[in-house]
């Protein structure tokens, strides 16, 4: 899914070998890896997966956000993903703080605690005052992003768990397009901003569109290694009808071309750095360039992704659909993700959540 305007401001692994072979063909590897190796890549479960969901508490949502948490909370979801645009938070220049933008994310920091969600927020945007062009522009001077992310983690300390650097840098200037070498910067610079503020939240790697294990092989060679404790993608499906099990062909946007990234990761030496799914879910579009699924199969294929992960890729410890609810302000693609409709009757992917995890509880 290509980044949004919502900042505030407005089959196997060795298949997967295969696929990436062709995708970074620079990198010799052995085609017939050692079973060793192959259960490196693969990992063991060490717990089960984690749910979360996402809530646009700082600009669309923000006049039901009790209710979303609640709805978030009573799905059993442990985790709720915000994001927040640090280009109306200092919307007005550095270090001059927007009282009004803050209180929302105040409010949503006390909301998930008090209904024991964990919270996990994405922060991106540059200020036109720090030379941010576009909604999704990366800081020119990477600096300023440190200094806001510190600002915010030492605020948040122990209340947030986890932040995300940025939202689909792949795609700043169209999906794939966005530069790995380009983000690192501002990667490293979120990552010490955090750490500095918050030594014990964990740092997610801005979660990029689909499973673009080139992508992310280029990232590591620009210096990635080290500055994230998860490293996040959106698994989103190409079409946007296919199943969860779709095989991965040459597709960057399937499901099961996951084992590809997993593969990065361990030749890059993160072996123990974990996958999160900061995105994912299917459209219920029934019109537009990009018709999705009917809802009983969205809530079908939210049950078939969950337990699909939880068996066959242990290293990815969490995942957040998106979103609880549906947008009316944008393409019917992207308008139709949610769990709930505009108006907050639910789907049936709703009690699919739900259920989901309920089985996961018992994994």
């Amino acid at each position: 899914m290509s980044t949004r305007t919502r900042w505030g401001v407005g089959a196997t692994a060795l298949v997967a070998v295969v696929a990436l072979f062709a995708i970074t063909a620079a990198r010799v590897q052995d085609p017939n890896p050692e079973p060793a190796v192959m259960a490196l890549e693969r990992g063991e479960r060490q717990e089960s997966l984690q749910l979360g969901v996402t809530v646009f508490s700082m600009w669309r949502d923000w006049e039901f956000l009790d209710e979303l948490l609640d709805r978030a909370r009573d799905s059993g979801s442990p985790w709720l993903r915000v994001d927040m645009g640090w280009c109306t938070l200092e919307e007005r220049g550095r270090g001059v703080v927007s009282e009004w933008y803050q209180s929302r994310l105040d409010a949503t920091v006390a909301g998930a605690a008090a209904r024991g969600l964990q919270l996990l927020v994405a922060v991106g945007c540059t200020p036109t005052w720090a030379g941010g062009t576009s909604y999704d522009s990366l800081p020119p001077d990477p600096s300023e992003y440190e200094r806001v992310t510190r600002y915010l983690a030492e605020r948040y300390r122990g209340q947030v768990a986890a932040w995300e650097i940025w939202n689909e840098p792949d795609c700043i200037g169209g999906c794939p397009d966005g530069s790995p070498e380009e983000f690192v910067p501002t990667l490293q610079a979120g990552y010490r901003g955090i750490k500095a503020g918050d030594p014990d939240a964990t740092v997610v790697s801005g979660g990029i569109s689909g499973t673009n294990a080139d992508w992310i092989a280029r990232m590591y060679a620009a210096g990635a290694r080290g500055y994230f404790d998860a490293l996040a993608v959106h698994p989103y499906q190409n079409p946007a009808d296919a199943p969860p099990d779709a095989p991965p062909t040459e597709r960057i946007y399937r499901l099961t071309s996951l084992p590809s990234v997993r593969h990065v990761m361990v030749e890059n030496g993160d072996a123990d750095v974990p996958i999160w799914f900061t995105e994912f879910g299917w459209t219920t579009a029934d019109s537009g360039d990009r018709p999705g699924v009917d809802e009983p199969t969205q809530a079908a294929y939210l049950r078939q992704a969950v337990e699909q992960v939880q068996r066959d890729n242990p290293y990815v410890t969490h995942a957040f659909w998106f979103t609880m609810r549906d947008r009316d302000d944008w393409t019917p693609y992207e308008n139709e993700f949610g769990l709930l409709h505009v108006d907050g009757s639910e789907k049936p992917a709703y009690g699919a959540l739900g259920e989901a995890n309920a089985w996961l509880e018992e994994q």
